[in-house]
């Protein structure tokens, strides 16, 4: 069995959420998580930052996804809209969330999420600026 994402391409299997910019310093408490839409809770999810980051365990956690959170906040500062709101957002059963752990050194770094399960592998990749 497989799933599509509306309006995105057939490999388009999760969502990266994590800040667009951080500082070098507040690198190790930010967190990242990631929206593996087809994934068996069961799925061994695993991240890094960068060529030569170490990968790390993600955990699994059944709460709202932020970037769910984010979309709904910015709709509703829009006040009444011509169009029918997304609506409530609720606690997501495929969200794994990590965090770095160390300060990452200056520059643009790619952040990989790899999650392998009884049915699927997936892998999805995010662009993160350290200042």
């Amino acid at each position: 069995m497989s799933w599509k994402a509306s309006r995105r391409p057939e490999g388009f299997q999760m969502h990266i959420d994590a800040p667009d910019a951080v500082s070098g310093p507040e690198t190790p408490e930010m967190t990242i998580s990631a929206n593996i839409f087809n994934a068996l809770p069961t799925a061994e999810v695993i991240m890094k930052i960068g060529v030569s980051g170490d990968w790390i365990r993600m955990e699994r956690k059944r709460v709202t996804d932020p970037a769910r959170l984010a979309v709904a906040e910015r709709e509703s500062a829009l006040g009444e809209v011509p169009w029918r709101n997304l609506g409530n957002a609720s606690v997501s059963e495929h969200l794994w969330v990590a965090e770095p752990g160390r300060v990452i050194d200056p520059g643009v770094h790619v952040i990989h999420v790899r999650a392998v399960d009884d049915w699927h592998e997936y892998e999805g990749r995010r662009l993160i600026y350290v200042r």
